[in-house]
């Protein structure tokens, strides 16, 4: 009984917050949990920005991985070789302590990647958060309002020049 009638006091919150927010939420179902993270409708230049950043955070992934991570990992080569043969935790620890070079390319690359992609596994998982929506869309705005002196303006507003 009261799981009952907690679940219709949930979807009742839950609904009456839906119709207080602005366009853009869809309804969804409380009882999914799946289904929790709001999706949202961004504007189309809105949604441009979205995925060049998108494009951009994962370009300066792969460029710190060829600038970096490729002449990193040829430092390590005779290392690298050594703990093909006989892998230990030791001997990899060892190897990026005694060059500082490598060792900090590579954590240097590694850290940029686990970041961006548990940045887009945030995103994947549960949608823009209000605040980065709101600054997607009022950089698109100013975007807009700047016209075609802005720097983003072919990337952003496509074809409607």
């Amino acid at each position: 009984m009261w799981d009952r009638q907690l679940s219709i006091y949930v979807e009742r919150q839950y609904m009456s917050q839906l119709t207080s927010c602005n366009q853009g939420i869809r309804a969804i179902d409380p009882r999914n949990s799946y289904q929790w993270h709001q999706t949202t409708v961004l504007s189309p230049v809105a949604e441009r920005l979205l995925k060049l950043q998108f494009q951009c955070r994962w370009g300066v992934v792969a460029l710190l991985w060829i600038c970096l991570g490729l002449p990193s990992l040829w430092l390590l080569r005779t290392e690298l070789r050594r703990l093909l043969e006989f892998f230990t935790w030791a001997g990899l620890k060892y190897s990026l302590i005694f060059d500082p070079v490598a060792g900090f390319g590579l954590c240097t690359c590694a850290a940029v990647t686990l970041t961006t992609l548990l940045w887009h596994c945030k995103y994947e998982l549960f949608g823009l958060s209000a605040r980065e929506r709101l600054a997607l869309e009022k950089l698109a705005a100013s975007i807009q309002k700047k016209g075609p002196t802005h720097f983003l303006w072919n990337r952003a507003m496509g074809d409607r020049q």
